[in-house]
């Protein structure tokens, strides 16, 4: 078995924790501090590489968010990944809404067909309110 494969401690409580705070999206540094926190011993370069690793497993998807310098990374279970799934972002609660939605899958479609431009769902964010918080205005 490759090393790159092998389970360990740390990977099994990153994956814990990124499971604990599913449909939330959190930087290597929020990781980092929760870990801090509660005194388990995971060092940020360990951190980096268990994510990048679980990006390639198709276990772990990374955004940029608006003009932060920072990454973001959330959880995903493989079975509920979709080939094309949009990204919501709410802007009051900091909420991350995974969509699949067939009009949006439309207009994918249609960039490529009518404009010659191939959108990378996976990397795509919209920004707005989610149900609960413009409810809240």
């Amino acid at each position: 078995m490759a090393r790159s494969t092998y389970n360990t401690k740390q990977r099994d409580e990153i994956i814990t924790f990124l499971k604990s705070i599913k449909g939330k999206d959190v930087t290597a540094n929020d990781i980092h501090n929760y870990f801090m926190e509660k005194g388990i011993t995971v060092g940020l370069t360990t951190i980096y590489r268990c994510l990048d690793k679980l990006i390639d497993e198709g276990s772990v998807n990374k955004y940029t968010l608006k003009d932060d310098r920072c990454a973001y990374y959330e959880y995903v279970q493989k079975e509920e990944c979709h080939e094309v799934c949009f990204h919501f972002k709410c802007v009051k609660c900091g909420r991350l809404i995974h969509l699949d939605c067939h009009d949006l899958i439309a207009t994918k479609t249609h960039l490529e067909n009518e404009h010659g431009f191939i959108l990378d769902t996976k990397k795509t964010v919209f920004y707005g309110l989610c149900n609960e918080c413009k409810g809240l205005l």
